[in-house]
């Protein structure tokens, strides 16, 4: 198959456009719970490659985007597959032979959803369009075919884009034409990605929408906001507002902790810029070294060129006039 085929079709119009020189949408009768010589002949006059396999011997494909099955849903699709038949067949390819299963058996390349309701409406076998896929292709048709539909939660829409991108190849501009989505939709989404798992559980349950957590992605403490909002039952416009806020938060108190920190660091010989000790573990050890030693609190600054100063502070007097003694005496000591 040309892989470069798929790349310029635009999908933009949906798995069939894949297959439109040989597969046209069907109603498939609702008797077709097996092959008959009706069925058979029904089938014929549609003139396109359908064949029936047991539903007992198709399985999932693995490059399927959808985690969450909705099973009302699927019970809806299963009524109206017992009503009026399978409309559309599913895609399958086949796979290797294994000592494990002696019957032929087939992976899902289109149509999960079709085949899980078309079990539940009772069917034991359905009709398939059997093709020849490399992984690549497989994984495209999947994708593509799953991220058109609507139903797709954010996060698996947004990692289904991923996987395209990693695994098919694709630049975001590719995406972008190729489903019919502004590249800008498309960076957003992939930003989704980078959530941590719990927040990613919550989309997918419904609880928190794709605004919510892109608002989400602009801050720290992303799962502790994310419950805050849920518990708070906030809308994105207030979730919006509620980041800016901190954001607002964080920039002053920074300013201020830094206009702290410039204030504490300057000294009689203005090293200004020297790395104070309690970013560093070996002159903090020092310090409390020396509070031991004269009883006083004190800090020890060093600038990049190693040079530096001890500074040691006294409320009063007598505390002063201590450590003069203390000065001299260890002078005696060793001199």
């Amino acid at each position: 198959m040309d892989t470069k085929g798929i790349k310029k079709a635009g999908l933009g119009r949906g798995l069939s456009s894949l297959f439109e020189n040989s597969i046209k949408q069907a109603s498939i009768p609702s008797s077709f719970s097996q092959p008959t010589a009706q069925n058979s002949e029904s089938l014929q006059n549609l003139k396109v490659p359908l064949q029936t396999l047991p539903v007992a011997q198709i399985r999932p494909g693995p490059f399927q985007p959808r985690k969450h099955f909705d099973d009302q849903a699927i019970e809806a699709l299963a009524q109206s597959i017992r009503t009026h038949g399978v409309l559309q067949p599913i895609v399958v390819r086949q796979k290797p032979k294994s000592s494990e299963h002696p019957l032929p058996q087939y992976e899902i390349v289109a149509g999960e959803r079709r085949w899980r309701a078309a079990q539940k409406a009772g069917l034991t076998f359905i009709p398939v369009v059997l093709q020849e896929f490399l992984d690549q292709e497989a994984l495209r048709i999947a994708l593509i075919e799953n991220i058109q539909r609507e139903d797709l939660t954010p996060i698996e829409e947004a990692e289904g884009y991923k996987r395209l991108i990693d695994e098919g190849g694709y630049t975001q501009e590719e995406l972008s034409s190729l489903i019919g989505k502004s590249r800008s939709h498309i960076a957003n989404m992939l930003r989704l990605n980078a959530l941590p798992l719990s927040v990613k559980e919550m989309v997918n349950q419904g609880d928190l929408t794709a605004g919510h957590v892109r608002a989400l992605l602009t801050v720290d403490n992303i799962e502790h906001l994310a419950h805050k909002i849920l518990s708070k039952k906030l809308s994105v416009r207030e979730t919006e507002a509620l980041i800016q806020k901190i954001k607002g938060k964080d920039q002053l108190s920074e300013k201020a902790s830094k206009e702290r920190f410039q204030k504490k660091t300057q000294t009689p010989s203005s090293l200004l810029n020297s790395d104070h000790s309690s970013q560093n573990p070996e002159m903090a050890s020092l310090e409390n070294h020396l509070s031991d030693l004269f009883g006083l609190k004190n800090n020890i600054y060093i600038d990049e060129t190693g040079k530096g100063s001890v500074v040691l502070h006294f409320e009063n007097y007598e505390e002063l006039d201590k450590l003069f003694n203390q000065l001299t005496g260890l002078e005696k000591e060793v001199f």
